[in-house]
């Protein structure tokens, strides 16, 4: 079963409200994403650290990152709309789902790019 947070202290999403500048809050978001992940990467050894877990929810993505493995944590990404899935759907998530997910995302990552080229 799940856990998830809220991201560290020393790592605060950009600021949602009253964007002005599109370009320059989807850059803030990938810096904040990108230090998120690296800090999660520092948590253990599995190749699940650090990897994005996203599911439908509303208009777009409740996002997270995979913080710790055993037990499993996740942090909720507050970026964009922040949309956030139901508690029942986050305390049931376990690892194995998390894998499933993060292989199929790969899987179609390396299909679209090979398509691409």
């Amino acid at each position: 079963m799940a856990q998830v947070y809220g991201p560290p202290s020393n790592v605060q999403p950009p600021p949602i409200g009253g964007i002005s500048d599109w370009e320059s809050y989807q850059k803030q978001c990938a810096k904040y994403v990108s230090d998120l992940q690296a800090l999660a990467k520092k948590n253990g050894q599995s190749e699940l650290l650090g990897e994005i877990y996203r599911t439908p929810m509303g208009d777009g993505y409740a996002e997270y990152v995979v913080w710790r493995t055993k037990p499993l944590e996740l942090v909720h990404l507050e970026i964009d709309d922040a949309w956030r899935a139901p508690a029942p759907l986050e305390r049931g998530l376990r690892l194995a789902d998390i894998k499933q997910y993060v292989e199929r995302a790969r899987r179609w990552t390396a299909l679209t790019t090979e398509m691409a080229l």
